[in-house]
């Protein structure tokens, strides 16, 4: 080696020590691929199953323009239980699809997803994506595996039950079960003896002769090759002591105008307060009919089927503040709830010092609802219909961004109009009305608290098959969804069968049609004067004029009663209830009567 390229080499050696970089030409640039991982997915699901499977895959690129470069994704067209959700991208990112299973038979089902990136290497890129859908063994449930009621001895009300029957597995949409019971207890009727498919047994029993005892019957429900059958219900009918000595009705007033509603301020036992449909409210006080109105709203209200002037609810403090409020529909049809107070005189108001608490339009000109109530908070509840017409057409029912449809919680003691209680169950919503205490409601007619427990009763009128009691222990925080439109009482309504019950209250009691057709709600009994309906829940059907009982009892509508001797012989408008407790029952035809011994 010359001297001259001996130097030339060692100073480039001393350049690569003091910079690192390599001495040469240039790498050549990095090629753009494409990789996606795993290249396989596999999912299994049971036979029937209607479950939504979601998966992913990772997409990668790599090299010259990775972070530019984009990917489609595509798959075979004749898998349609296949959906890509996430079916492009640019850069590297995330390929998303789902399986539906639903309707595919037992066997394994295969798909191609095939990922291209235009110029990378690697593409396309192939993954395979397989479902089995495996056969489940056919079964057999029936949920629950007992029930029982009691009533008391001489009740001639049949008293309905009903069991879930569910069929899952293979061959389960199909398959028919039949139920059958104790040929010897004569007390039970199954009335809905078989089914296919998913289903509800549903039996009546008749306490009709029987003395007081318990009745245990096995219905056994049998499905063809299903484990688990046959499934067995028990069914206990407890019928308690001889019923006490029947009530009678003693006449109060007549000759009004449709009375609707009967009350008393608190504390006052001289007078009763009665609401006429046309608008007045009357006085009763020391037995007598005042011919002057406490009130005349005539003019205000509009007089429709289902219109007119609806509840009254006098304040806690009335004997210190004077103040009672209204629910009524103005001529317009529109809900109105409003704040009067009396005069000087105290069996007149002061017909000028109306305030407007709250103002609903209505779109129809039924099912207004209209009871008014203080609770045992202090705080005023008001009932609304779903807004009218028939079947719910806008849906108010399960609607919390409308107040149709619900019961309402308001503290009427704040600001004017009213101030949201801090504790109702939407009071912190940004969607929902904050003033709804309870929803899913057609058209509540009547709600009471029990004097006693502070347990909330509903009187709700149903649709075309079926009339219910809703309740609400005193415990409750709110929010109870009732099902309209859901359910109508305790069968599906939209739709018709399979409707989903989750997060719904049921009703205690419901009775369908051949009974009555329209629900009155009505009161616990509390007062003195009638020691065999202490502790009742009283309510009435305004088609048939029936009065019926019931007690609760952990949670479940027992002693059920009917009660001959306070028909009325007339179409039952209204209970009404006095300063002591005592209960009153309003005919529609004119008539007010006291339930007395």
């Amino acid at each position: 080696m010359t001297e001259a390229r001996r130097i030339r080499t060692l100073s480039l050696l001393l350049l690569f020590a003091c910079t690192g970089e390599a001495i040469g030409p240039p790498p050549p640039p990095a090629v753009l691929t494409l990789a996606v991982s795993p290249l396989g997915r596999r999912a299994s699901v049971p036979s029937g199953s209607i479950a939504i499977a979601p998966d992913s895959a990772q997409v990668t690129l790599q090299g010259t323009g990775a972070s530019a470069a984009t990917w489609s994704v595509t798959h075979s067209g004749q898998a349609t239980w296949v959906t890509l959700t996430s079916a492009s991208g640019t850069g590297s990112g995330k390929l998303r699809w789902t399986r539906d299973p639903a309707g595919l038979s037992d066997g394994s089902y295969i798909d191609t997803l095939t990922v291209t990136a235009p110029g990378a290497a690697g593409s396309p890129a192939t993954l395979f994506d397989t479902l089995e859908v495996t056969a489940q063994p056919l079964a057999l449930a029936v949920v629950p595996a007992s029930r029982s009621t009691s009533v008391s001895a001489g009740g001639t009300v049949p008293i309905a039950d009903s069991a879930a029957v569910t069929l899952t597995g293979a061959g389960s949409t199909s398959t028919t079960w039949a139920a059958a019971h104790s040929a010897q207890a004569g007390w039970l009727s199954i009335t809905t003896v078989a089914g296919t498919g998913s289903g509800m047994l549903r039996w009546s029993r008749d306490p009709t002769g029987l003395s007081a005892g318990t009745y245990v019957d096995t219905l056994t429900v049998t499905a063809g090759g299903a484990a688990g059958s046959p499934a067995r219900v028990i069914d206990t009918l407890t019928i308690t002591q001889a019923p006490p000595p029947a009530p009678s009705l003693a006449l109060v007033a007549s000759g009004l105008s449709t009375p609707l509603f009967l009350t008393a301020p608190p504390g006052d036992a001289a007078r009763l307060f009665i609401v006429e449909k046309t608008g007045r409210i009357r006085i009763v006080k020391n037995g007598g009919l005042l011919s002057t109105p406490f009130l005349d709203l005539s003019s205000r209200v509009s007089n429709g089927s289902e219109q007119g002037l609806l509840g009254l609810a006098f304040h806690p403090l009335y004997a210190q503040n004077g103040t009672f409020v209204v629910n009524y529909t103005n001529p317009s049809g529109d809900t109105r709830v409003s704040r009067f107070t009396v005069s000087a005189n105290p069996d007149l108001a002061n017909g000028g010092s109306e305030q407007v608490i709250l103002a609903v339009a209505q779109p129809f000109t039924n099912h207004n609802g209209g009871m008014v109530d203080f609770g045992p908070d202090g705080y005023l509840y008001i009932a609304l219909g779903d807004g009218g017409s028939g079947g719910d057409p806008l849906g108010n029912g399960q609607d919390r961004t409308t107040l149709l449809g619900s019961i309402l919680r308001l503290d009427i003691d704040g600001a004017a109009p009213y101030v949201i209680p801090p504790t109702n169950p939407f009071a912190s919503s940004p969607t929902f009305k904050r003033e709804i205490w309870a929803y899913g409601v057609r058209n509540p007619w009547r709600f009471s608290f029990d004097r006693t427990t502070g347990d909330l009763y509903i009187g709700e009128v149903g649709q075309g098959a079926r009339e219910e009691i809703d309740f609400q222990p005193a415990s409750s925080t709110g929010g109870e969804n009732y099902g309209w439109n859901i359910m109508e009482g305790t069968i599906c309504f939209s739709p018709s069968s399979g409707c989903n019950q989750t997060g719904l209250t049921l009703p205690v009691l419901d009775y369908d049609h051949s009974q009555g057709c329209s629900v009155t709600g009505g009161y616990v009994y509390r007062g003195t004067a009638v020691p065999a309906l202490q502790g009742r829940y009283l309510y009435a059907d305004w088609c048939q004029g029936w009065v019926r009982s019931f007690r609760m009892q952990g949670g479940q509508a027992v002693e059920r009663m009917d009660w001959p001797t306070l028909a009325p012989g007339g179409s039952i408008t209204s209970f009404g209830q006095d300063a002591q407790g005592e209960v009153y029952v309003l005919v529609g035809q004119g008539s007010v009567y006291r339930i007395v011994p």
